[in-house]
């Protein structure tokens, strides 16, 4: 019987050389079952389902009505050996594939309480910083339309207005860019540029923007070793730039006295970008947390320091789009140093 052709192409399928319903083909069967049940959507699971139990039904008709194609085992202690060692295989891999299931559920759990905390903190910073402006808009716009005004505080009153509406535009810009950022539609242009004129263009519109204005008690620095032959790499300078301003806004919004320093170091294969100041200082424990959405430092200073806690955010994620890492140092009342690498290339 073994030479027969017929026999031999149906022995070659798992359920026919193991004793078919009477082996240890079932395990397999209710493993693939489960497996179904676990991973696939709604309508594949019915219709994988449908086909299992049609293939199941077919094999115990052929099993039935054409014994001789089984091949049986020796004796019965090998046929209950092999159900033994399959259905102990079998729950192996099950317990393996619950696991994973518990650590993708608790992975999403996590995920959605951070979610959860992302909007808490969203709404309780971007309620503040969109009433803030709001409310001096509002206050001295009706002022405007009062008489008896001085020119001079007219003057005044139209600046406050003109803050209020850039600060609220700048809200705006930074949420817009976060989530293009997420959404990967943030693009970015790669040239080759003189990282030298970038930090003289850095620092020049620094300190002459009326909005990001370092105080008068606070020092300036521009440190680059390389003014006059330049130090050049292939990067996106309008998005450097960004990034130099969003860590000098935040360097000039947390130092009250001192000196703020902009420089920049070149190694082997890499520029060592930096931003110094005398500042307030950054506990240990924040250094990771300061950079999520929305989470600003400094929560438990007793001072207000505006701002809806995306800056350090857009600069880690901008730096990332540009194949950089960004890092910080700090002692409290002592200053921080805000430090970020981008990759060297040859030109």
């Amino acid at each position: 019987m073994d030479n027969d052709p017929e026999y031999n192409c149906f022995n070659q399928f798992i359920w026919f050389r193991f004793e078919g319903s009477k082996g240890a083909g079932i395990p397999l069967v209710l493993v693939l079952l489960v497996c179904i049940s676990l991973f696939l959507k709604k309508t594949e699971r019915i219709l994988s389902i449908v086909l299992v139990v049609i293939n199941i039904l077919v094999l115990l008709y052929l099993e039935y009505n054409y014994p001789y194609i089984i091949k049986r085992y020796d004796n019965n202690f090998h046929r209950l050996a092999d159900i033994f060692i399959t259905t102990t295989m079998c729950g192996i891999f099950l317990v393996f594939v619950i696991r994973g299931i518990l650590q993708s559920y608790l992975h999403e759990k996590v995920k959605a309480e951070q979610v959860e905390q992302f909007k808490s903190a969203f709404l309780a910073n971007i309620s503040h910083e969109i009433r803030t402006p709001m409310n001096a808009i509002l206050g001295f716009s009706t002022l405007l339309m009062q008489t008896g005004y001085k020119s001079k505080n007219r003057i005044l009153y139209n600046k406050f207005v003109s803050d209020g509406c850039k600060r609220l535009v700048n809200l705006v810009d930074e949420v817009v860019d976060i989530a293009k950022i997420e959404s990967n539609q943030f693009k970015i242009q790669k040239v080759t540029c003189n990282i030298s004129e970038v930090l003289e263009q850095v620092y020049h519109q620094f300190i002459n923007s009326t909005e990001k204005q370092p105080k008068k008690n606070i020092k300036f620095i521009l440190n680059d070793p390389k003014p006059h032959n330049g130090i050049y790499t292939s990067t996106d300078p309008a998005l450097l730039k960004q990034v130099l301003f969003y860590l000098l806004d935040n360097a000039n919004k947390f130092t009250h006295s001192g000196s703020i320093e902009l420089g920049v170091e070149k190694h082997l294969t890499d520029l060592l970008f930096y931003v110094k100041d005398t500042g307030i200082g950054i506990p240990e424990a924040e250094y990771t947390r300061i950079f999520d959405s929305f989470l600003k430092g400094h929560q438990n200073s007793d001072r207000f320091y505006d701002g809806v806690g995306l800056g350090l955010t857009l600069c880690k994620k901008m730096l990332e789009l540009l194949d950089g890492e960004i890092w910080v140092k700090s002692k409290v009342n002592e200053g921080s140093t805000f430090y970020f690498t981008l990759p060297l290339s040859s030109w």
